[in-house]
């Protein structure tokens, strides 16, 4: 009785086949004379149709991530200018009330 082990996920069968392509790649990857050997086969057009909407998807996530980080890096930027303003205008207040404390005196 064969026991299937649940973390191969294919047939021992193909398996083997995997393994002599995997040996005759070995056997020719260091010769450009030769033809290069294909390990894997080919994958269908359902696979390929389900690769590029992955694909797709990622760049759009990529793209909507760029834009987060460029309005989160505008968002510090404009709550960094808006500090100064205010640092800015309690210094001129604190000034305004030495000198009206140094006219009272």
């Amino acid at each position: 009785m064969v026991v299937k082990d649940p973390y191969i996920s294919i047939s021992y069968e193909n398996f083997l086949v995997l393994d002599k392509k995997c040996t005759a790649f070995k056997e020719v990857f260091n010769d450009p004379s030769k033809m290069p050997v294909k390990v894997f086969i080919d994958l269908g057009e359902r696979q390929l149709k389900e690769l590029e909407l992955i694909r797709e998807i990622s760049k759009v996530l990529q793209k909507k991530k760029e834009d987060d980080l460029a309005m989160a890096a505008k968002a510090a930027e404009d709550a960094e200018e808006e500090r100064k303003r205010e640092e800015k205008k309690k210094s001129e207040e604190a000034k305004a009330e030495e000198t009206e404390e140094k006219k009272e005196e």
